[in-house]
């Protein structure tokens, strides 16, 4: 109960009480930059704009700290603890008396003057208008026609007793202006083109259904109309290269610019638009430099599981994804890139603030499964030519089997599969953290203005094939063992990570110069996985660095 009262009201739309808002997502402001815990200690200044948590606190041993290069005091400082809760608010209705959850009935407490006239009318009442209003129209017309056989002039006085019921019935419940809802929102070509490619796979899925109606029953949901897509964020940014990737490849440019866009999926739901979906995307075009030029970035990708029905879900946000694939296609893309990765913490949000409770978080291998089948449907719709691992498109592929050094247990399987015991194919190492570069159909180049995503694509150059693709099938089936007697060499689906234990010195070297060679070949995306891990880890070596200098000068000084 979090209105301080002996008896808490109760919704009349959702019959709840009181309810608390999802608790605020806080960061510190100082070096480690990490989550602040619920009911955590924590230190903020005037207004909370900046916010340090104990440890940066007390690893600062000065008077004060910093962020973001403005100097605070310590004694200015205020000591919180994150176990704050906001409640819903509430609103009264200016009929009934009863009060309402703002969220429950659409108040929008921007909106409103409280030095207006207005006046505030719940939906509940509103129902009840309407349904008076229509019941005394409905009585009257049939008063009216009764009368009109026997006297015309009676039933002209029907139909002034009915306008004058029904218009005191409107003055003295005013109605509310239009509510602006998803279908209001503008809409761009690329939202035309998403929107009706959706509302014809969901309207084909769903008379599929009504011919051969699943095995699990259920609702078979709103109607295709029901669906909006909209473009709610389109300008162009500059991607700034890191100051370590920078040094480690002077060959990178400077910047990189793109265009961002944002694409958000609504279903109306109950009267209501619900934000189902959200991504986030980047698209570099034909001025960008090399390595990013005609290059997509999937950055985010965030939904919540009320879309309706929810057998039907997954197929509406591959299409999603493949229907923008081939929208950027046709304009001229040849490649995108998708990470695989999952929010560490149930309680970590990428685009929407907060998910319900009973919402699961996929892990990192059924995410990369999801990928996979949305692939494997966009390969059989002509979409895309193929896929790989970031490590197979732009690193080596191939080693050699450590010839030297040699232990019992090695010697041991040797002999066994000489005798046959031995599985012929090699498991392949995975990557939690993959990135999946989907290279996009051939006939791209034809500069093809996107029409209606019913058009027939079957034409398209088949023969032309990407420059490295994988097939996208299970890990067993993408592991692919080539012995040759020369050369011994082992080639793996997913490749074989650094420091492998079958991997020599030598190779390890030679791979190692291969690398850095091939990562001036490796896009660059704004916010991408790769160059914050590499520059992480150079501060952390740097870190190391310094402080073995540190110690050396300390232990010389004391031999002086």
């Amino acid at each position: 109960q979090l209105c301080f009262q002996s008896q808490c009201e109760v919704c009349p739309l959702c019959e709840r009480g009181c309810i608390a808002f999802e608790p605020k997502v806080i960061y510190c402001s100082g070096p480690c930059a990490n989550r602040i815990g619920r009911n955590a200690n924590y230190y903020a200044s005037a207004g909370c704009s900046y916010i340090w948590c104990c440890d940066c606190y007390e690893k600062s041993r000065r008077d004060t700290v910093e962020a973001q290069g403005r100097v605070f005091k310590k004694s200015d400082l205020e000591k919180k603890r994150n176990n704050e809760l906001f409640a819903e608010p509430w609103v009264s209705c200016d009929k009934c008396d009863k009060w309402i959850h703002q969220i429950c009935a659409l108040f929008n407490p921007r909106k409103n003057n409280p030095h207006s006239a207005a006046k505030y009318v719940c939906p509940e009442c509103l129902l009840e208008a309407d349904r008076l209003s229509s019941a005394s129209s409905v009585v009257s017309v049939s008063k009216s026609k009764a009368s009109f056989s026997n006297d015309k002039k009676s039933a002209t006085g029907a139909s002034t007793t009915t306008t004058a019921v029904t218009g005191a019935v409107k003055k003295s419940l005013p109605y509310a202006k239009h509510v602006p809802d998803a279908n209001d929102l503008e809409q761009t070509r690329l939202g035309v083109f998403l929107e009706n490619w959706i509302r014809d796979r969901y309207g084909a899925a769903r008379e599929k259904e009504l011919r051969y109606p699943p095995t699990i029953q259920g609702e078979l949901g709103p109607e295709p109309g029901k669906l909006h897509i909209r473009i709610l964020s389109n300008y162009s940014e500059t991607c700034k290269v890191k100051p370590f990737v920078k040094r480690a490849l002077p060959s990178y440019p400077d910047t990189f610019t793109f265009r961002s866009r944002c694409i958000m999926l609504f279903q109306e739901l109950d009267g209501v638009d619900v934000l189902i979906y959200a991504m986030f995307v980047q698209e570099y075009g034909s001025d960008c430099p090399e390595p990013n030029r005609r290059k997509l970035y999937i950055a985010y990708l965030d939904s919540v599981h009320y879309f309706r029905p929810r057998r039907l879900r997954t197929l509406v946000y591959h299409e999603l994804i493949l229907a923008y694939l081939e929208y950027s296609r046709r304009n001229g893309f040849t490649s995108a890139y998708i990470w695989a990765c999952p929010p560490p913490n149930k309680r970590d949000d990428y685009i929407l603030h907060c998910h319900p409770e009973d919402q699961r978080v996929p892990s990192a291998d059924r995410l990369r499964k999801w990928y996979h089948d949305m692939i494997r449907r966009g390969c059989k719709q002509n979409i895309i030519v193929g896929s790989c691992s970031l490590f197979d498109e732009h690193f080596e592929e191939t080693v050699r089997p450590n010839a030297k050094g040699k232990g019992k247990k090695s010697k041991e399987k040797e002999k066994k599969g000489k005798k046959g015991k031995l599985s012929d194919v090699a498991t392949p190492t995975t990557i939690t953290r993959s990135s999946s570069p989907v290279n996009l159909h051939p006939d791209m180049l034809k500069s093809e203005q996107p029409n209606s995503p019913n058009k027939d694509s079957s034409n398209a150059n088949n023969n032309a094939t990407a420059v490295e693709t994988a097939s996208v099938s299970s890990s067993k089936d993408r592991a692919e063992l080539c012995m040759n007697e020369n050369t011994k060499t082992i080639r793996t689906g997913n490749g074989l990570r650094a420091g492998d234990d079958k991997m020599l010195p030598e190779d390890y070297e030679r791979r190692k110069q291969s690398k850095l060679a091939m990562l001036g070949k490796l896009p660059y995306f704004e916010g991408d996985y790769w160059p914050q891990e590499a520059e992480e880890l150079a501060k952390e070596q740097e870190a190391k660095k310094e402080e073995r200098e540190r110690k050396t000068k300390q232990t010389s000084s004391k031999k002086d």
